[in-house]
């Protein structure tokens, strides 16, 4: 993993937390930060990819006639309907 992705910056900071049984340094707290940041923007990130691939999906779906769970009915409305 690039240390400059989200995992590798948050093991870079979790191994230097593991270093010590001190408490953690101002450089180990901004290595946390810096992972912290990572990781929220991948989250945010595949987030979007998973809105994009959602869409799609339901489109591919709708083209094809097939019924998908949009959100205004429960799970119990649609079963009824079996």
């Amino acid at each position: 993993v690039a240390p400059h992705h989200a995992w590798g910056r948050l093991s870079r900071a979790l191994s230097m937390l593991r270093s010590s049984w001190g408490a953690p340094t101002e450089a180990q707290l901004a290595y946390l930060a810096r992972a912290e940041r990572a990781t929220v923007a991948a989250e945010r990130a595949l987030d979007a990819v998973r809105r994009e691939e959602a869409s799609r999906l339901a489109a591919l779906a709708t083209r094809h006639g097939i019924g998908l769970l949009d959100g205004t009915e429960s799970a119990e409305d649609s079963t009824a309907s079996r």
